[in-house]
């Protein structure tokens, strides 16, 4: 053993003693010739675990950021100490896990979750389906006053999915409406493994529509509620816009379209918006004016 100065003399020698299982130390240089004030970076004491639970404590804020550049700062800064920023980014993850417990810990124990919390809220509606295999698949909760405030919302339930960019992944599907203060009020959520058919039709039959157009909700919603309107989000069917029709900019024109309230208004900006960009006319007749435009929705 060596110090981390290859030029250092400092050094320890051993050798196994056969027959009893011990070590002799055979040489010993005790005198360092290293200047005080060597780093070497990526110090072997330096551990990912050694450094987390040192910082442990600047997490224990849920809102807290501290990120792995500003954790090389600190543990420069605190013990003179160079890592680099993969270390850094797996000390934090050591840290998290220290305060929070892992990610895996955290799967096993929801079922554990969704008892407490039925049994502090009975009326609460839950879900969780697992592979053949045990593991997870998707999980669902709508807490029951989620379910009677809905009854004094506007009748609109808007739908929408969210990668999660966890050690797992997955997706967050969320459905949500508007209460009288016109604030978001949520209604129920979701996790699955991926957004397609399967999982949107899951998540609509525990739900029990204002959407983007991605074509699983479309797909799930013709299918588990047939005779329900669907509407489109103007702003997702902007971004459609966007995608489809490369460099046209008519934002504000388009959202005033959306934003009428009478008829005439509506046909007099949707006849100004053909004519700057025609190919929006016929792309929008076909969408339907009646899912996206404040002036054709049924009951505005």
């Amino acid at each position: 053993m060596h110090c981390m100065d290859n030029n250092c003399s400092w050094k320890v020698r051993r050798m196994r003693v056969m027959n009893i299982g011990c070590w002799m130390v055979t040489k010993f240089v005790k005198e360092h010739t290293c200047a005080v004030n060597y780093k070497r970076e990526g110090h072997r004491q330096a551990t990912i675990w050694v450094i987390g639970d040192c910082l442990k404590n600047r997490y224990i804020a849920p809102s807290r950021t501290f990120k792995p550049q500003d954790i090389i700062d600190d543990v420069r800064e605190r013990f003179g100490v160079q890592i680099t920023y993969n270390k850094a980014r797996r000390a934090r993850e050591a840290a998290y896990d220290t305060l929070r417990g892992t990610p895996k810990e955290s799967y096993t124990f929801l079922p554990s979750f969704l008892h407490v919390l039925v049994e502090c809220n009975p009326g609460t509606t839950t879900d969780l389906v697992l592979t053949q295999e045990g593991r997870f698949n998707y999980f669902f909760f709508a807490l029951v006053a989620s379910k009677e405030g809905y009854k004094f919302c506007r009748p609109v339930v808007c739908v929408d999915g969210a990668h999660l960019k966890g050690k797992y992944e997955g997706m967050m599907f969320t459905a949500v409406c508007k209460d009288g203060n016109n604030s978001i009020f949520p209604l129920a959520w979701g996790i699955g493994d991926v957004e397609n058919d399967s999982s949107w039709l899951w998540f609509f039959t525990n739900l029990v529509f204002v959407s983007d157009r991605h074509p699983n909700i479309v797909k799930a919603i013709r299918e588990i509620y047939s005779g329900v309107f669907h509407g489109i989000c103007m702003q997702h069917l902007l971004h459609n816009i966007k995608n489809k029709f490369r460099g046209i900019s008519v934002d504000m024109l388009y959202y005033h379209c959306a934003k009428a309230y009478q008829l005439c208004e509506f046909a007099c900006l949707m006849n100004t918006l053909t004519l700057v960009q025609p190919c929006l006319g016929p792309y929008l007749e076909e969408v339907g004016y009646e899912r996206w435009s404040r002036a054709y929705l049924e009951g505005r």
